[in-house]
């Protein structure tokens, strides 16, 4: 039987290997043996022979399926060191809309 990665998994090599569930937008660290694995997963023959406790935890987390999942997937390369995995922006009461790329303000952009 074999087991594809879902089409909401994505693999990422960020500082070390990992694997991103974009529906829960969660981010889990692999050693190198389980991302050699999830890789083969991502073929279109898919993979299976791997330590069952953890096929059971994937498919638990919705990485794996078991149905066949034909998506193209980018090629990975590392990223860089460190790797910008979240981006977060706070606006607050004190904004005084002079932003250069604000689009509430008056027509000047800010100097």
């Amino acid at each position: 039987m074999g087991f594809h990665l879902t089409r909401q998994t994505a693999l990422k090599w960020l500082e070390t290997p990992a694997v991103y569930q974009i529906a829960r937008d969660e981010v889990y660290e692999l050693d190198d043996d389980s991302f050699r694995f999830l890789t083969s997963c991502a073929s279109d023959e898919g993979c299976d022979n791997r330590d069952s406790a953890f096929i059971d935890y994937c498919l638990e987390e919705g990485l794996l399926t078991r149905e066949k999942v034909t998506v193209k997937r980018p090629d990975l390369k590392p990223s860089p060191d460190p790797s910008l995995r979240y981006l977060e922006l706070q606006l607050t009461s004190r904004c005084n809309l002079r932003c250069r790329h604000c689009y509430i303000g008056d027509d000047t952009p800010a100097s």
